[in-house]
């Protein structure tokens, strides 16, 4: 009787466990679609200020992608000569780049 016992015990745990994966599975499967939906959703685009970091970061990409150096941008391109500073800043922008929600943080919180 005792291993009958604990045959049944190790089969409701089976059980519960079993659901519980189902249950994850089901909500793993939602939360995917959700975040599908998301990245095509417009509900971020009607924003002013997320469209503006947008094309200001697309257009970081875009140039860090060309020959041009990176830092360009940030001083007068009458300057030859970059300063350290304006370099250090540059390197810095060029590493939040490589993550949007990290870029638009930094741009927003300036």
């Amino acid at each position: 009787m005792g291993q009958y016992r604990q045959w049944l015990h190790c089969w409701e745990a089976d059980q519960q466990l079993d659901a519980r994966l189902k249950e994850l599975q089901q909500e793993l499967m939602h939360l995917q679609k959700k975040a599908s939906m998301l990245k095509t959703s417009s509900v971020l685009t009607d924003n002013a200020i997320i469209q503006a970091l947008w094309r200001q970061y697309s257009a970081a990409q875009h140039l860090a992608q060309t020959d041009e150096p990176a830092y360009a941008s940030m001083v007068p391109q009458t300057s030859t000569d970059f300063s350290s500073t304006a370099q250090e800043e540059a390197m810095a922008m060029l590493e939040t780049m490589s993550q949007p929600a990290l870029f638009i943080a930094t741009q927003l919180f300036v």
